[in-house]
């Protein structure tokens, strides 16, 4: 059964409102009248329903487009950070092992 239509109602809904309809032009039921103001009223509260959840929805999208792009560019900066820091540390030791080559060879001169 096809379950999207314009208010998302099935198709066998939509025959029967078109029938109604019909049925309406050929009787003028009171009765008929009343069923299609009834199915009428009933499809703009779904089609209600339906446009204030996809609101909802949206804008939950929206806030989370939103937070990745925070956490993204949070990423980047930690990133660099760490990089920077990494640097900083691999120079330190860099020096560290020049400062023991030059006492070691400090010390066999001394020997």
């Amino acid at each position: 059964m096809f379950l999207f239509s314009k208010f998302n109602l099935s198709i066998s809904l939509w025959r029967f409102l078109i029938g109604c309809k019909l049925w309406l032009r050929t009787t003028f039921s009171v009765e008929a009248f009343s069923l299609c103001r009834y199915f009428s009223m009933l499809m703009r509260k779904k089609a209600l329903k339906a446009d204030k959840l996809k609101k909802s929805v949206e804008d939950e999208i929206h806030f989370l487009k939103g937070r990745v792009s925070e956490l993204e560019s949070d990423l980047v900066s930690k990133s660099t950070e760490v990089t920077s820091a990494v640097s900083r540390k691999e120079e330190a030791l860099s020096s560290a092992f020049a400062e023991i080559d030059r006492l070691k060879e400090e010390n066999s001169i001394k020997i």
